[in-house]
């Protein structure tokens, strides 16, 4: 599932290779030192068609949070020009050791401050070579980087399932009032609102026990999928989902289609994605483009 990660901290290595989730990721390790750092800014065909950049701390070093966080600068400044799209980052805090960790909270403080510009999007992981705690936020840096591929997975367990047992019955009494249009419009976005809190509750649970399933602590059931059909496939960096509306139930395709709408934003926010787009709608399906 997870092959082949072997990093080295400090030097230059050759490039090599890592399988996960049956996708291949090419791995270059960048040494730290001084000598390489501007060799690495100027070399900017390195940076091209990154997925994952982790950039990693020595928290006990409190001297060189500073420049760590102005090198981090420069790579990401070069990064925006040579890539189209931002990669995932996670920051690591490395030498976070067991027995010195609650002391290290001001550390971890101080070099919090040097990173503001990148906290609301950087993922940031406590790491020390006492325990799996590296290999663990590799993990869930490479996870994250791989949103088509859990995307996928999520809404091909049991979403549709979770749609037709958990949310629709909280829903489908308003179809039976006299006013149900008036009543449907005049609470349209609360109920949309509700379900994208839904939706996000629901990608983030999914999310953990694929976690627990990716280092071997948990084995997925296998589930069969609703009687109803849903449709997943990519076009380049777009994702479209196809999925019924429900009218077979006369169900009010307005209805169904704005919790779905609700629920798939939700679930794209656990990722970091913007919401998803309606392309098509006819009467039977619905499909919903996802920038990746």
């Amino acid at each position: 599932m997870i092959k082949e990660i072997k990093p080295t901290i400090g030097v230059e290595t050759k490039p090599k290779f890592l399988e996960f989730l049956k996708q291949q990721f090419l791995i270059m390790d960048f040494g730290g030192q001084q000598v390489f750092r501007q060799k690495y800014l100027i070399e900017t065909k390195r940076w091209e068609n990154l997925s994952v950049l982790i950039f990693v701390i020595d928290i006990q070093d409190i001297g060189s949070f500073e420049s760590a966080s102005e090198y981090l600068c420069d790579i990401w400044n070069v990064i925006k020009k040579v890539n189209s799209k931002d990669p995932k980052l996670s920051i690591f805090f490395h030498k976070c050791d067991i027995n010195i960790r609650k002391g290290l909270n001001e550390n971890i403080k101080k070099s919090m401050s040097y990173l503001t510009d990148f906290v609301s999007f950087a993922s940031f992981h406590l790491t020390t070579i006492e325990d799996n705690s590296g290999f663990l936020a590799i993990i869930k840096t490479l996870y994250f980087s791989l949103p088509e591929v859990l995307l996928r997975r999520l809404l091909e367990d049991k979403f549709l399932l979770f749609f037709e047992k958990e949310v629709l019955p909280k829903y489908t009494y308003l179809v039976n009032e006299d006013h149900f249009i008036d009543l449907f419009l005049k609470y349209k976005d609360e109920i949309r609102e509700h379900a994208v809190k839904i939706g996000f509750g629901y990608g983030q649970s999914l999310q953990e026990s694929w976690l627990t399933y990716l280092i071997g602590e948990w084995t997925p059931d296998y589930r069969l999928l609703s009687s109803k059909t849903l449709a997943v496939s990519r076009e380049g960096q777009y994702f479209y989902i196809t999925i019924p509306d429900w009218s077979d139930q006369d169900l009010p395709h307005d209805l169904t289609t704005t919790l779905l709408d609700g629920l798939l934003e939700g679930m794209t926010k656990t990722f970091y994605l913007d919401p998803p787009e309606i392309t098509k709608t006819s009467g039977v399906f619905t499909t919903w483009k996802i920038t990746l």
